[in-house]
């Protein structure tokens, strides 16, 4: 097992070690869980990279923002047309 040391702004430590006391977990417990957790998204997205899923995923995002916007703008024309008498 190998011990890290970090340096942490005080506020910043301060509100981590609330948070683990209101959980009722160790700082060593949570922290561990945090490296965990970090490693496997960076994983996750690493792979996601390299999949052709991904690239697709690319190539239509301009496409689903601008159907989301557009979508919103419906929604918000709805709403102010049923706010009107």
């Amino acid at each position: 097992m190998k011990t890290i040391a970090l340096e942490l702004e005080d506020a910043l430590a301060s509100q981590f070690a609330r948070a683990c006391d209101s959980e009722g977990h160790g700082e060593r417990e949570v922290a561990a869980g945090l490296f965990r957790r970090y490693l496997d998204v960076e994983g996750l997205r690493r792979k996601l990279a390299e999949n052709r899923l991904a690239k697709l995923y690319e190539s239509l995002a301009a496409e689903d923002v601008a159907l989301a916007e557009s979508g919103m703008a419906d929604y918000q024309r709805g709403l102010a047309q049923a706010d009107q008498p």
